[in-house]
């Protein structure tokens, strides 16, 4: 007897279109047909797609050269039993600050933190404003997550980037925190950018990241789940 399934399951990743933005730039995935039903059996594509371009997951090793790159991570690593959403209302381009998710209490007991900002509304309205002038979290924040929510293994972000083209410095810097460089922090925490949180999520249990898993890159698009 095949017994009740009862999860079920949401998207938090972005359907891939042509058109969509990416960080800095307003078009990322191109679609080529190399076969259609009128010139043969079947249909095929080619895809021209940056590696971080729509809804994707920063491996270690995308500002660390020594951290490890996407295909070295197993399943069981990207697989999220406490998730905790913040929200943190941005408008414009603005940093999301220390105090900010400090505002929040007690954060220890989860190992995702989901950043729910509330600027992917406008991610097909004004795709020049999300890739160009989007939020980006502060240094100051990403030293706090790494240092001391010790159980936290990834932040997620519905903006384009946990950093900004509008923050140049704030960006490289965060992202540095945030991988383990070597004179940024003790450890690194996986992120997961561009991400599709405008939805209720106050029954969200666990968070499923499942990349491409490519040799040889440092990061990939990815699906993500959400059991609720």
């Amino acid at each position: 007897m095949i017994s009740k399934v009862n999860e079920m399951f949401i998207m938090l990743s972005h359907v891939l279109r042509e058109g969509d933005p990416a960080f800095g730039r307003e078009v990322s995935l191109k679609i080529h047909q190399r076969s259609s039903f009128e010139t043969g059996v079947c249909q095929t594509y080619l895809l021209e797609l940056g590696n971080h371009d729509g809804t994707h997951i920063d491996a270690p090793n995308h500002f660390n050269p020594n951290g490890r790159p996407i295909a070295d991570f197993s399943p069981d690593e990207l697989v999220f039993r406490s998730p905790k959403v913040l929200d943190i209302p941005k408008e414009g381009p603005s940093l999301i600050e220390l105090d900010e998710i400090k505002g929040f209490g007690d954060l220890s007991g989860h190992d995702m933190l989901l950043i729910r900002t509330g600027y992917a509304r406008i991610r097909s309205k004004d795709p020049q404003k999300f890739s160009h002038r989007s939020p980006c979290l502060s240094p100051d924040a990403a030293s706090f997550i790494v240092e001391e929510l010790r159980e936290v293994r990834c932040v997620g972000v519905d903006c384009v980037s946990v950093g900004s083209p509008a923050f140049p410095e704030e960006t490289v810097r965060t992202h540095r925190i945030l991988t383990g460089y070597e004179g940024y922090g003790s450890r690194y925490v996986l992120i997961v950018e561009d991400m599709n949180l405008d939805q209720d999520l106050s029954r969200l249990k666990r968070v499923i990241v499942v990349p491409l898993f490519v040799e040889g890159v440092d990061s990939m698009p990815c699906t993500v789940l959400g059991e609720v």
